[in-house]
């Protein structure tokens, strides 16, 4: 066997004291001349620049900068789980279209021939004439938020269209974030965050959650962030850390029928900064939800506290039709019509205190 030569031979040893640094973008990254750290303040692009000391050699590369993620859901947007401790995911009957025959509708125990067809078992309503029936049912139900119904009708436009592409829209977003479910939420994430760093000297890193966990469900357990999700449920019994609802006590028919339960949300820094002893930083959260119908959206009865017209799904019309148009595999339409995910992004600051700067 061959020996090693003596690699250090003639070595020339460098350290971090045999350059200066400079950024580019501040307002991006910048540099700690006393830790000897780039240290990311926002998402985006930047140039640092090394300078040798003594030759006054450069070298230039950029530093890209992305979010932190520091918590999501099992459920991704399109992918998720059935039960709690699954952990292979699966595409959810929400989700899916032109998949059942006509007898697995009949099956449901609430579609009858007579929601297929006009007369005779023989020629089916047109699409048209389905969504004549959504169109009314949104307009009787949903006349005193404008805004929202236009938003419900938008939406089952591009369910139409067939494209399934994700779905977003200004007046929905707006109406999801002045909502007070989500502003419960909001401000008991951003509680447990801040509570978090003011106990960790300000380490926001170490809330990093890694997407793999979704699988891991024991595992994922012990993240930080989850962790204490979890105590503040079992401990303090705070349920409005975990996503919020927009069911039938939300006071709003047309976020019932935009969303109703989201399928899931995560939550990333944009931004973060520590000055002194405090902190201050963004926060963007993203929720998302399924539009479209599984059989238990059709089937399950409602609580009676659930406005009369959605208490039993499946005995309006309009849930029977919209389930029809998504799922028949015979239905005659130019386009099958397809569920798709609806997104809903938005940002919020927040800043505190830190308790144990330097100790």
């Amino acid at each position: 066997m061959p020996e090693l030569e003596n690699v250090n031979d003639g070595a020339i040893w460098i350290s971090s004291d045999d350059f200066s640094c400079s950024v580019a973008s501040s307002n991006v990254l910048e540099y700690d001349e006393t830790l000897r750290k780039l240290i990311a303040k926002n998402t985006g692009e930047a140039t640092v620049t090394l300078t040798h000391r003594v030759t006054n050699l450069t070298v230039q590369f950029s530093v890209s900068v992305n979010p932190l993620l520091i918590y999501r859901s099992r459920n991704r947007e399109v992918y998720g789980f059935e039960n709690t401790g699954d952990t292979t995911p699966v595409i959810e009957e929400d989700l899916e279209y032109g998949e059942k025959t006509i007898n697995q509708l009949l099956s449901t125990g609430y579609i009858g021939y007579s929601d297929l067809y006009t007369q005779y078992d023989t020629v089916q309503l047109s699409v048209s004439n389905r969504m004549y029936i959504i169109e009314n049912f949104c307009n009787s139900n949903i006349a005193d938020e404008p805004a929202l119904l236009e938003v419900v009708l938008d939406m089952f436009d591009h369910f139409l269209d067939g494209t399934g592409s994700d779905y977003s829209n200004v007046a929905l977003t707006n109406a999801v974030v002045e909502h007070q479910n989500t502003t419960k939420y909001v401000n008991a994430i951003i509680n447990l965050i801040n509570d978090y760093l003011s106990e960790n000297n300000g380490d926001i890193y170490s809330l990093y959650y890694d997407e793999d966990l979704w699988t891991q469900p024991a595992v994922r357990e012990n993240h930080p962030m989850v962790k204490m999700m979890i105590d503040a449920t079992e401990i303090d019994n705070n349920q409005d850390v975990w996503q919020p609802k927009y069911s039938y006590d939300c006071g709003s028919p047309g976020l019932m029928m935009c969303l109703n339960g989201l399928y899931g949300n995560k939550f990333q820094i944009e931004s973060y900064t520590i000055s002194q002893n405090s902190y201050s930083g963004t926060i963007k959260f993203r929720f998302y939800d399924h539009f479209g119908l599984d059989t238990p959206d059709l089937t399950e009865n409602k609580l009676e506290k659930w406005p009369p017209a959605f208490q039993s799904p499946g005995s309006s019309p309009v849930f029977r039709q919209w389930y029809i148009l998504q799922h028949w595999n015979d239905l005659n339409a130019t386009v099958q019509p397809k569920p798709f995910v609806t997104i809903i992004e938005f940002s919020v600051p927040f800043s505190g205190e830190l308790n144990n700067m330097g100790d």
